[in-house]
């Protein structure tokens, strides 16, 4: 697929099914010895210090910068380590994205805090409510895009947020409700006959209300292409 921004290897027109340093200035380990309150969990002294970290850097500050990237992959380390010798092992948190997440360093505080507290699997959310993690100049599917905000049509918070996890030892995956499309896919007049529907003819927006649920009928609608794990 050549061409394709990593998003839209992950994907297509019709969604488918959820596929799939150690450094002298720092101590020893960060990581709190597990226990049954506070498994592979970074010490307040390493949260802080991080957080800190990030601020500087997102000033302009390079040596803060140059720190907090070594310090994230102190962490990683740490991290599959403790996780290695911990139950569980896989330790999984859902991630979903929203348009402010475009602002510098908010996927990087988001992402330190999951591996803060001990997780080391990401499921990130990339289609939900009628919305999609494309690009707004690079989506060509019928659902609006989560990024809203004048002048980034073209960032990619699904393969930015699937770099940035990588780099703190994160296991990332795409995650989607399958054959939720979204409240504002069923009002579409072109998306009519696919709607799943009862025996008397209604589809889900005619007896649930939150504005989410809309599902799609799986024998009209046919995934093309499968949602694999990064």
């Amino acid at each position: 697929m050549k061409g394709r921004s990593l998003s839209q290897k992950l994907i297509y027109p019709m969604l488918g099914l959820l596929i799939t340093l150690s450094n002298s200035i720092f101590p020893l380990s960060s990581i709190k010895t597990a226990t049954a309150s506070n498994y592979c969990q970074l010490s307040p002294q390493a949260i802080a210090q991080k957080e800190n970290l990030l601020k500087n850097a997102l000033k302009g500050d390079r040596q803060a910068q140059q720190t907090y990237q070594t310090l994230i992959q102190k962490h990683a380390l740490e991290l599959r380590r403790c996780r290695q010798q911990t139950w569980p092992q896989e330790q999984a948190i859902w991630l979903r994205l929203y348009p402010c997440d475009v602002r510098p360093g908010s996927i990087d505080a988001v992402l330190d805090r999951i591996v803060s507290k001990g997780y080391n699997t990401v499921y990130i959310e990339t289609f939900a409510n009628s919305q999609v993690l494309l690009p707004p100049a690079d989506n060509p599917t019928p659902w609006d895009t989560v990024i809203r905000t004048p002048g980034a049509e073209n960032v990619d918070l699904l393969a930015q947020t699937i770099k940035k996890g990588r780099e703190r030892g994160l296991k990332m995956y795409a995650w989607l409700f399958t054959l939720n499309f979204g409240y504002a896919y069923a009002q579409r007049s072109d998306r009519q006959q696919v709607l799943a529907r009862n025996g008397k003819g209604q589809d889900s927006t005619s007896y649930v209300h939150d504005g989410a649920q809309a599902f799609v009928d799986p024998i009209t609608v046919r995934p093309k292409r499968t949602i694999i794990a990064y």
